[in-house]
């Protein structure tokens, strides 16, 4: 599992009653992944409260494709197993990982 990939699974409701299958930015690195869960953000095509989501591209793509202009939530932070995962789908330009690092910090710092 590499930081920056996007993944599909099934994402669990803040009050984890019910998932939705839905996209997902892997931000843990490479290092962390090797021994443990993966950190993700959820993406979703509805862009929320602005301060908490960035906008997500076509052109941000280094591998993969978009189906629709889409958001990265900060506001919806998880930890999961990998076995959780469902595919991997994409891979982001290393310029937007870093806007994404960025503004992770922001909010934890």
């Amino acid at each position: 599992m590499k930081q920056g990939q996007i993944v599909i699974i099934h994402f669990p409701f803040t009050n984890f009653t019910e998932s939705k299958l839905r996209p997902a930015l892997v931000i843990s690195n490479k290092k962390f992944n090797a021994f443990a869960n993966v950190i993700i953000l959820a993406i979703s095509t509805k862009e929320g409260k602005k301060k908490y989501s960035l906008e997500l591209a076509q052109s941000d793509m280094q591998e993969g494709k978009l189906l629709k202009k889409s958001y990265i939530r900060f506001s919806n932070i998880l930890s999961i197993e990998k076995k959780l995962i469902i595919k991997k789908v994409g891979l982001l330009k290393n310029e937007k990982l870093k806007k994404v690092k960025e503004k992770v910090i922001s909010f934890i710092c």
